[in-house]
């Protein structure tokens, strides 16, 4: 039984990255997916137009500040200054976040996995950055990864580079868990008004292992039970 923590958060975002009608309606249909089939079921659903360019590091700063790409910046996976190039961060954010606008707003956050938020600002309550970050990632407060760790383990960003085949399906597995594991602690300890918790390894997976039907259970299977 996982733990669930009271808390008195107002809104609660869960970001499955490639979690498009097309992947999940098969797999609502077989009953592998009953948390998140439920929340179809209990709301509200439309379709969306992805923004131009449709590519993560440019997609999720659209969703977190409201505008898109000519406006916060992030236009793809690398950042130019002349010929001198970079992978992409925080930094190249020209706009506010939600959780930076909350926080002027009197409102806590826990922001856990998000892309391209790699070095995290200062904001009342934490955040854990996601794609694009180093491996061991600044997390705000000072010392944040280190607690998460003595608390819940071991916690990655990305899967080991050796892992391959099947063993690289189940750092999926594992990288899904310690993505839950964080958040409910976090949100446990900091109590937050917001929380957003992104998972990535649910587009990872159709990347690393094209057509693949197992694989993609597997990863969605454990997003659910998170």
């Amino acid at each position: 039984m996982l733990n669930r923590p009271q808390t008195s958060m107002e809104t609660l975002l869960v970001g499955v990255d490639a979690g498009c009608r097309p992947v999940l309606e098969p797999l609502f249909e077989s009953g592998a997916l009953p948390a998140l089939s439920s929340v179809f079921e209990s709301g509200v659903t439309g379709s969306l137009e992805s923004q131009i360019p449709p590519w993560t590091p440019s997609a999720w700063p659209s969703l977190y500040t409201g505008v898109n790409p000519g406006k916060h910046g992030v236009f793809g996976f690398l950042a130019f200054d002349g010929y001198d190039w970079d992978v992409v961060n925080a930094t190249n954010v020209r706009e506010r976040t939600l959780w930076e606008l909350l926080d002027y707003h009197g409102k806590s956050s826990v922001v856990v996995n998000a892309p391209v938020t790699h070095p995290p600002g200062e904001i009342d309550g934490a955040i854990v950055p996601g794609y694009t970050a180093p491996e061991d990632p600044d997390c705000h407060p000072d010392g944040l990864l280190e607690d998460i760790r003595d608390e819940i383990g071991q916690y990655r960003v990305y899967a080991p580079r050796d892992a391959d085949g099947r063993v690289r399906v189940e750092w999926y597995e594992q990288l899904v868990g310690m993505r839950g594991e964080a958040f409910r602690y976090l949100a446990d300890r900091f109590d937050p008004d917001f929380g957003f918790v992104q998972f990535q390894q649910t587009d990872t997976v159709f990347h690393e292992f094209p057509g693949d039907d197992d694989a993609v259970r597997t990863v969605y299977e454990a997003v659910d039970q998170e």
